[in-house]
Order: C-alpha cells, then sequence, then structure tokens
C-alpha cells in the first residue's frame, strides 16, 4: 500500500504500510547477475516465424494479453527510488533485466524464475515445485482522462503464501511499460480504483494500524497523498517522545493517538508529522468530551509530551482532504469503483470483452443495484468461507469495498441534488450510522484481536453495514430521481438483524 507511515515505525510497519508500493524517483539499481534468472534462449525456425508475424490487435493492452505483444520493465528500474529498505516488490523487480521485454506467458515465467534465483531476497523459503499459475487483469483509467492503463495481478509467494503483487501498466512512446506496483498480504491490503486512486491499511500489531491514500496520475505518475497511523496505547507512543510522568487510570474511555504525514516517511520528514488523538468507549464509540483539545483532562495529558503538539481531528482530517486535492484527486476520482479482476487462462485464446475494463451500464437504480447484488452473490459462490484464511481475508476486503464503493457513489449522487439543509440533516445521519458501523466492524473482530481471522471478520462485518445502507440510500436517490424503486423481500430479509434501529 502506498498506504504508509508514522512517528516511529517498527520495520513491521514500515513493511505494511511503505512496502505496499514503490513511488518512483532516481536511483541507480543494484548490480544483479541476471544469467542466473534468464535462461538463455534458443530461437528456432518456428519462433523466428512467429516473431516476423504482425499483430493482430490495434490495442497494445490486448495484443499484451493475447500474448503477441511485449512488458517492458525499462521506465519502472530506472526510477526505483534509492532507499535502505527494498519494498516485496521491489526486490522481485530488481532482478529483472532492463533491456529485455517479455510476453504475457515470458512474464509469468520471468516471475517463477526469479523467484528460485539466489539472486532474490526472499522473504518466506519458496517451494522448489512452485510455479506461477495466478493471474488477472483489469483496465483502469489513470486521472480520468478517458486514456486506459492495465493492471496486471499476480499471486505468489512474496511476503507469505497467498500474497499478490499488482503491476500498472502504460503505454509509453509505443511501449509498454511498468509504471507501478504495489503488494498485499495478510496484514497489508491495498485497494485501486478505476480512475488510479490506491487506498491501503496495514497493521503493525494489535494496537497499531495505518491507512493511506495515494494516486497514479494521468501522466503515470504515482502521488502521494497521505498515510494515517492509529496507536490505541498510549504508552507505546509516548514511548518515542519527551514526556513528563503521567497517571490517566482515572480518565474515562480509551485514548487513541493519530499520526499523519503527508510526504513520504523518512527520518529526515519527521518534523512534517501532525498529531491528535481521540477518545473511544467500551463500544468504540467516540465519546464526546466537552473542550477536549482546549480545557479538558485528556488536553492537559497530552501536553505532557514536550516534543510535539496536537491539534485536533477536525484539522487533522482537512490537511489531510486539502493534500488529496492538491495532488489532482477530485471527488469524481476519489469515488471510482475499484477494479473487478478477469483471471488470464494461458490454455485458452485472449478475445477483448469491452465489459471487463467498466461496470456495465445501468438505466435505473434497481437495474444498479441489482447488478452489485449479483457480484456480491458471486463471493457467496466462490465459498469465500471455506477459503484458506489469509486468502479470504483478501477476498472479503474486495467484497467490502465493493459495497462501499458503491455507497460513496449513491452518496455523491444523492447529495449533488439536495439543498443545503437537507444535506446537513443527512450528514448528520451519515456520521451517526458510520459510528455505529465502527462499533459493529470492532465488536465483530474483537475476540479474535491480533489474530489471522480478524480483518475476514471486520470485513464481512464491515460488508453486511454498507450493504443495507446502499439500500437505503438508493430509495432516497430513486426518490429524488422519481424512479420506483423496490427492495426485493430476500434481500431485506437477509440484513434484518443489521444496523436495528
Amino acid at each position: 500500500m502506498k498506504k504508509t507511515t508514522i512517528f516511529i515505525l517498527s520495520m513491521a510497519m514500515i513493511a505494511a504500510l511503505t512496502g505496499c508500493g514503490a513511488p518512483v524517483a532516481d536511483m541507480e539499481p543494484e548490480k544483479i547477475s541476471q544469467e542466473a534468472i534468464i535462461p538463455e534462449e534458443k530461437a528456432t525456425e518456428q519462433d523466428q516465424a512467429d516473431s516476423s508475424v504482425k499483430t493482430t490487435f490495434d490495442d497494445p493492452y490486448d495484443a499484451f494479453l493475447a500474448g503477441e505483444g511485449t512488458l517492458s520493465f525499462k521506465y519502472y528500474k530506472e526510477n526505483i527510488p534509492e532507499d535502505k529498505y527494498l519494498s516485496y516488490e521491489d526486490r522481485l523487480i530488481v532482478c529483472f533485466p532492463e533491456d529485455k521485454e517479455f510476453t504475457i506467458k515470458e512474464f509469468r515465467d520471468l516471475i517463477t524464475d526469479t523467484l528460485h534465483s539466489d539472486d532474490y531476497h526472499a522473504v518466506s523459503p519458496v517451494d522448489s515445485s512452485f510455479e506461477i499459475d495466478n493471474m488477472s487483469y483489469a483496465f483502469l483509467d489513470c486521472g480520468a482522462d478517458g486514456n486506459k492503463e492495465l493492471a496486471i495481478r499476480v499471486k505468489g509467494p512474496f511476503v507469505d503464501p497467498d500474497s499478490y503483487i499488482t503491476f500498472i501498466v502504460k503505454e509509453i512512446d509505443g511501449s509498454l511499460q511498468t509504471i507501478y506496483a504495489f503488494a498485499e498480504w495478510s496484514r497489508s491490503g491495498t485497494d485501486i480504483n478505476e480512475y488510479g486512486v490506491l487506498n491501503g491499511y496495514g497493521s503493525g500489531g494489535a494496537t497499531v494500524h495505518g491507512w493511506d491514500e495515494s494516486f497514479i496520475g494521468a501522466d503515470g505518475k504515482y502521488y502521494f497523498g497521505y498515510s494515517y497511523e492509529e496507536q490505541s496505547e498510549l504508552e507505546d507512543f509516548s514511548r518515542y517522545h519527551e514526556h513528563d510522568e503521567y497517571d490517566y487510570s482515572s480518565l474515562e474511555g480509551k485514548i487513541c493517538v493519530y499520526t499523519l504525514r503527508i510526504v513520504p516517511y523518512s527520518e529526515e520528514t519527521r518534523d512534517d508529522e501532525y498529531y491528535s488523538y481521540a477518545v473511544y468507549d467500551s463500544n468504540y464509540d467516540e465519546m464526546d468530551i466537552p473542550n477536549l483539545y482546549t480545557d479538558s483532562p485528556y488536553q492537559k495529558l497530552m501536553d505532557s509530551h514536550k516534543d510535539i503538539s496536537f491539534i485536533s481531528m477536525d484539522e487533522m482530517d482537512k490537511i489531510a482532504s486539502d493534500k488529496i486535492k492538491e495532488i489532482g484527486i477530485t471527488d469524481k476520482i476519489n469515488h471510482g469503483k475499484p477494479l473487478e479482476y478477469t483471471e488470464i487462462d494461458f490454455d485458452k485464446e485472449y478475445v477483448h470483452d469491452k465489459s471487463a475494463d467498466r461496470y456495465r451500464t445501468t438505466s435505473t437504480i434497481q437495474e444498479e443495484l441489482a447488478l452489485i447484488e449479483e457480484r456480491s452473490e458471486e463471493y457467496e459462490t466462490a465459498e469465500i468461507f471455506n477459503l484458506p484464511q489469509q486468502q479470504a481475508n483478501y477476498e472479503s476486503f474486495y467484497w467490502y469495498q465493493m459495497w462501499d464503493g458503491e455507497l460513496n457513489d449513491l452518496w455523491s449522487r444523492i447529495t449533488d441534488k439536495i439543498d443545503e439543509d437537507r444535506k446537513q440533516t443527512l450528514l448528520d445521519e451519515q456520521r451517526a450510522w458510520i459510528k455505529r458501523k465502527e462499533a459493529y466492524i470492532a465488536e465483530a473482530g474483537a475476540d479474535f484481536a491480533g489474530g489471522t481471522m480478524q480483518p475476514f471478520l471486520e470485513n464481512c462485518a464491515g460488508k453486511e453495514y454498507s450493504r443495507k445502507r446502499c439500500y437505503e440510500l438508493a430509495e432516497i436517490l430513486a426518490d429524488l430521481d422519481g424512479e420506483d424503486f423496490v427492495i426485493p423481500d430476500a434481500v431485506a430479509e437477509s440484513y434484518a438483524d443489521v444496523d436495528i434501529p
């Protein structure tokens, strides 16, 4: 996840956040022998004949997916950031030859060969018989400029057995170039939407969680937005700061401390961090503390930290919001739908399906929700509950994000159609709903806090809450548009126990 970083990070947290993606900056890549990775090729007469065949695809992305076009890593490798710590995706890519281009099958085999190479610094042992056999693709439109890009998602033991690396590909000067890549694993996920917005989350342990937002623009460049870290144990936060002795045992609630960065993390940029805090009750509902940041026992406690100062959460959120606008993320771009990936079947001929790179067009809100419901049912039929835990965590995250993306889209369309008074009323309702959802999610994973099942249970809980809210908002939008809208009985029954008034 370009998802990223904080006041002081353990290496685990750095891996969970900054290791999720690799922005580009000038650097001389490590000198790595390629002979151990790419076997010498012996061209047969048939190979030579095939190389002279003109591609039958006008679109370079289609040509690549069909095995006729090629992909280069020259642009990416020339811009790998110089860092003492290589991200998981960069550990792989630095081993790729810069002066060679690859067909889709050669790319698959290249990854397999690299994982078994002595030059690859593996995080965990790779089984000697392992071969890459799970690759999928999706189209996107970075920056919403009408020019498409390609995402290729590969499953492999890059971090843990069920981890993934996603490669973002763009046509540059007539050549398909990899412009960005990010890794995902059991404790770190990244969601990229149809317009190139990257939202990441990661965990550095039971009490440390982070999330961030960044952007791949229409120019193919990576733009860092912001990163948050939440520390739910005050003593752990204070350990890295100069502070007076304090005792908060008499204070109600749990104090969570938040760190915001609007530039990528490094030791040199730690002075650019912003700090805030909030107080939660046992249900993880935020407590309304009078004068929390100006004249309260909590304010006096937090001011005992001598080397930093705190701002309100509203001020912090505004700083983050201003930053994403600064890098070009508009409301439309921010509310783009999550990518839908199509598995690459190397045994079948590739045929471009125009519906693969965009959501099917629907004419009514009723049809729109039916389509989302149809996609949601695909997760059910895929037996997500019987998958290996790490894979189930990934799939449940995308399931949740699908409904959350639809919710954001409905919300944006509603607020564009109503006056300020009704917008404020609806906003108050939405904020109350968010608090109930967060408490519901926290409760769902509480019994497995710190365990591998926690993300799965929380994702499923969030999905159910967002799904029900989508239907509620769809009713409002349909009424504004003068459309008929009916919640199917089966749907209403399925979430009858969720968010009961």
